[in-house]
C-alpha cells in the first residue's frame, strides 16, 4: 500500500502534527507527502530525517490550474493506493483532481479537522462544498461534533456510516506521561515560588484567542502568570496588547517549541481557551502529562476533556478569569485526579488512531 497525503503547509497546527505523527506511525505502508507550499519548518526535518519523501509544488507555480497540473503529474507517477488529503485549500485540489480525471485517480479521503471556519458563514460556499465533499471516497472527522457539524453544515442528515466516520486523534501518551521537567525560572525568568504559572499552546490566530486570554490575565492578580507557546499572524498583535496592559512581566512568548510535553510537566495549569476547536489536541497532551487543564466550552473541545478539566465561556474574559481562579484555589491538583487525567488521555492514543487510519486505508485500496 502506497500512500499520498496532502496538506498546505507544516506550519506548527495541530493538523500539521497529526498529519506528521499518522506518516511517522505508518510503518506497514509507504507514506510520502505532497506541499502545496514551500513552508517546510516545524516538522520537515523529523519527517525527512526518518525517509520520508516529500513532494513541494514549485513557486513557480501560482495558479490553481497549474498547481493541479503539477498534483496531477506527482499522482500519476507515483501510483498511490490512497490520496489523504487535509485542510483547505488543499482538499479543494484533490477534489477538484478527482472531478477532472475520474477513475484514473486512486481513492480520495481526508480528514475534517474543526467544527467550525470562515467559509461555513458564507452562502455561496454551501454549493460550493456540496461538490467538494461529494467527491471523496470517504470523509474522516476527529471527533464526534467535528462529524455533527460538518453533516449538519453539508445539510446531510442521511449519513449510513458509509462515507463518513470518526477517527479520534491520538498521542504519544508514555512520551508526555514520563516527560521530564524543567525548573521554573528556566522557562519564567525572574517568577517567584507563590506564583501560579499557566501555560497556553496554539498557534497566534482568532481560533485560538489569545487576546481574552490576555484580558483575564489583566484581570487577575500579578502572581498570575503565562507562558505563550507558538507563533502566527496575530503574534505582533498580541505583543502590542501585552504591552497596552503593561502585562510584560507576567506574560512570556516561547515562539515554537517541540519540547511542549517538557513545558507543560513544569506548569500549573494548561489552558485552551479556543472560540473553536475540533478536538484538542492541546488538552489531552496536558492530561496525558498530569498536569490540571481549563478549556473552553465548545463542541469538540468539551467532549474531549469532559469532567477531567475546568470549563469556561471563552467569549468572556471575566468566565475565563473565574475559571483560572478556581483552578488554583480547588483540589484540582492532588494525585487522584493526576490519574484521572491521564487515564483520560489513554483513550487517545497514537497506536489506536494509527490502527484504525490503516484499516480504512486498505479497505479502500483494496476495492
Amino acid at each position: 500500500m502506497k500512500i499520498l497525503f496532502v496538506i498546505d503547509n507544516l506550519g506548527g497546527g495541530g493538523a500539521q502534527k497529526l498529519v506528521s505523527d499518522l506518516i511517522l506511525a505508518i510503518t506497514n505502508a509507504h507514506c510520502e507527502l505532497l506541499l502545496l507550499s514551500n513552508k517546510t519548518d516545524k516538522y520537515y526535518s523529523l519527517l525527512v530525517q526518518n525517509g520520508i519523501k516529500i513532494h513541494i509544488i514549485p513557486k513557480s507555480y501560482k495558479s490553481p490550474i497549474s498547481k493541479m497540473h503539477y498534483m496531477w503529474q506527482i499522482i500519476k507517477k507515483g501510483q498511490y493506493s490512497i490520496i489523504h488529503a487535509n485542510l483547505f485549500p488543499a482538499f479543494y485540489y484533490v477534489s477538484a483532481i478527482k472531478f477532472l480525471h475520474r477513475k484514473k485517480c486512486p481513492p480520495i479521503l481526508m480528514t475534517e479537522h474543526s467544527t467550525d471556519n470562515g467559509r461555513r458563514h458564507k452562502p455561496l460556499f454551501f454549493f460550493i462544498e456540496v461538490l467538494i465533499y461529494s467527491q471523496y471516497d470517504h470523509i474522516i472527522s476527529i471527533s464526534n461534533q467535528t462529524q455533527i457539524y460538518l453533516l449538519s453544515w453539508l445539510k446531510n442528515n442521511r449519513n449510513n456510516g458509509k462515507r463518513y466516520s470518526v477517527i479520534e486523534n491520538g498521542i504519544d501518551v508514555r512520551r508526555f506521561a514520563n516527560a521530564g521537567k524543567y525548573k521554573r525560572e528556566q522557562i519564567f525568568p525572574g517568577i517567584l515560588k507563590e506564583d501560579f504559572l499557566i501555560s497556553m499552546v496554539g498557534s497566534f490566530t482568532n481560533q485560538k484567542n489569545h487576546k481574552n486570554m490576555i484580558e483575564a490575565i489583566s484581570i487577575l492578580p500579578d502572581e498570575y502568570k503565562l507562558l505563550l507557546v507558538g507563533e502566527g499572524k496575530l503574534y505582533n498583535d498580541i505583543v502590542q496588547l501585552v504591552n497596552e496592559k503593561a502585562l510584560n512581566k507576567r506574560v512570556m512568548f516561547l515562539g515554537f517549541r517541540k519540547d511542549t510535553a517538557e513545558i507543560m510537566k513544569s506548569v500549573d495549569l494548561v489552558c485552551v481557551p479556543s472560540i473553536w476547536e475540533g478536538f484538542g489536541l492541546v488538552a489531552v497532551e496536558a492530561m496525558a502529562c498530569g498536569v490540571p487543564v481549563a478549556v473552553a466550552n465548545v463542541p469538540g473541545l468539551s467532549e474531549v476533556v469532559g469532567d477531567a478539566g475546568i470549563q469556561f465561556d471563552p467569549c468572556n474574559p471575566k468566565d475565563i478569569a473565574n475559571a483560572l481562579r478556581k483552578c488554583r484555589d480547588s483540589m484540582a491538583f492532588d494525585n487522584e485526579n493526576t490519574n484521572n487525567r491521564i487515564a483520560r488521555a489513554q483513550r487517545f492514543s497514537i497506536l489506536r488512531m494509527k490502527n484504525e487510519y490503516i484499516a480504512l486505508f486498505f479497505k479502500y485500496c483494496n476495492r
